[in-house]
């Protein structure tokens, strides 16, 4: 005949299936002076630009490769995105817009994915969007926790693959 579990261990059975998981991967570096490019609310630099911000990332660490579909950090065609912004940044709820503009000269059709997490990379908000060449997109992240830093990681590919990658750092205030 089979021995009575302890009430120990049931109670430890119980909080492995009920607990919630704690995170293990690493926090997003924001970087320096909140590692966000200050913008008004007409798009125009209040500080130095945060050079990490809204350009061609070359590489990726395996927490970003998982955030957008067909991320890798292969070969990109920077000169297809002539803009990427957002403004203004730090900025209300709401009131927050990202600015991306291709080039004229883009090897379209192309699909924007842009997805916005939280510092443990937890999915706030996802976009996706098909733009020709020339083309640009406004868009209004939403968000839940006010004061707190947000990344966008954003993507561009065509039927051939990847094109460009970025990310910029923004915080929504109250």
């Amino acid at each position: 005949m089979p021995r009575p579990l302890p009430l120990a261990a049931i109670s430890l059975l119980l909080c492995a299936f009920q607990c919630e998981r704690q995170y293990e991967g690493p926090d997003i570096d924001f970087g320096p002076d909140a590692g966000l490019t200050y913008r008004d609310a007409q798009g125009r630099l209040l500080r130095p630009a945060d050079p990490t911000d809204w350009t061609s990332d070359a590489t990726w660490n395996e927490q970003e490769l998982h955030t957008l579909p067909g991320a890798t950090n292969g070969p990109q065609q920077p000169g297809a995105v002539s803009q990427s912004l957002a403004y203004p940044n730090a900025g209300q709820v709401g009131q927050v817009s990202w600015y991306f503009k291709l080039s004229a000269t883009a090897p379209c059709p192309c699909r924007v994915y842009a997805q916005l997490v939280n510092k443990r990379y937890s999915e706030a908000d996802v976009y996706t969007a098909d733009l020709a060449a020339g083309d640009s997109l406004q868009f209004a992240p939403k968000v839940y926790d006010t004061g707190q830093r947000y990344r966008l990681y954003y993507l561009l590919s065509n039927a051939t693959g990847l094109l460009y990658k970025g990310h910029g750092d923004l915080r929504f205030t109250p």
